[in-house]
């Protein structure tokens, strides 16, 4: 490729944010310059000439690489967004309920806040370099709530808290980081149902020993909304929402029925 064909394909590039995306355009571009040359070349033009007609044939590398770059932009999932936000602010329900001061209701605000915020900001980043993080942000939920269940220096209504000077740290700090980890996890064709099922019991687990129910109800109305709204597949979601409910409806029944 001559100078020119460079240039053309450095200047559509400039244009694209995404490293990975600028590598897809580049070989894309590329194959189509080679395919206008070699139809100028059948014509009868030199190398050069015909090479120069192909970059003249693409139009505008300035155009072309704004609309390429909105094309490769990363789309944000505003319904997960709007999930991680009202399952968050469901966490304020125990507090208005049973009337916590205003300190503790600050604690929360800031928190909550920070959490969304984070969550946000790392959905605006490009969104396939967060699919293979999955496993990173499901640890740091772990860890977190293994801290609140091993380490914990305060408590409040049975749920264990970590206190750092006017700061408590709860199991709400846990639910953005599982959220961008099942967000990763329902995308991820590698992993199958029952890898997806441990991952869950394995979670919920923490959450029992660690939380109070308006945590575990939240987290658990998140993950299976998400897991509705993900590319499973309907039937694959149904199957994995009726059987745990089955089985705690088997246990209710079972312990009812008296001994004889």
């Amino acid at each position: 490729m001559n100078k020119k064909g460079e240039r053309f394909l450095k200047e559509v590039t400039n244009h694209i944010k995404s490293k990975e995306a600028k590598d897809l355009v580049a070989a894309e571009l590329n194959f189509h310059l080679k395919q206008a040359k070699n139809m100028w070349m059948d014509k009868g033009l030199s190398e050069e000439v015909a090479e120069d007609k192909a970059v003249e044939q693409m139009g505008s590398p300035i155009k072309l690489g704004r609309e390429l770059n909105k094309l490769h932009k990363p789309k944000v999932d505003w319904f997960l967004l709007i999930l991680l936000v009202a399952a968050m602010g469901l966490g304020f329900l125990p507090v208005l309920v049973f009337g916590y001061t205003n300190d503790v209701i600050i604690n929360k605000v800031i928190f909550v806040i920070l959490g969304v915020v984070t969550a946000i900001g790392m959905m605006l980043l490009d969104y396939r370099k967060l699919e293979r993080m999955g496993w990173l942000f499901y640890i740091i939920g772990v860890v977190v709530l293994l801290i609140l269940y091993c380490f914990p220096n305060a408590s409040m209504i049975g749920e264990s808290l970590i206190q750092i000077g006017p700061i408590a740290i709860d199991c709400l700090m846990a639910v953005p980081f599982f959220f961008l980890a099942w967000a990763s996890f329902f995308n991820d064709s590698r992993l199958k149902i029952i890898h997806l099922v441990v991952l869950y019991l394995f979670s919920l687990y923490l959450f029992l020993i660690v939380s109070t129910l308006s945590s575990i109800f939240i987290y658990i109305t998140m993950v299976f909304v998400m897991l509705w709204w993900s590319k499973l597949g309907k039937k694959t979601s149904l199957i994995i929402t009726i059987v745990p409910i089955c089985y705690q409806g088997i246990r209710i029944m079972v312990f009812r029925i008296p001994l004889r």
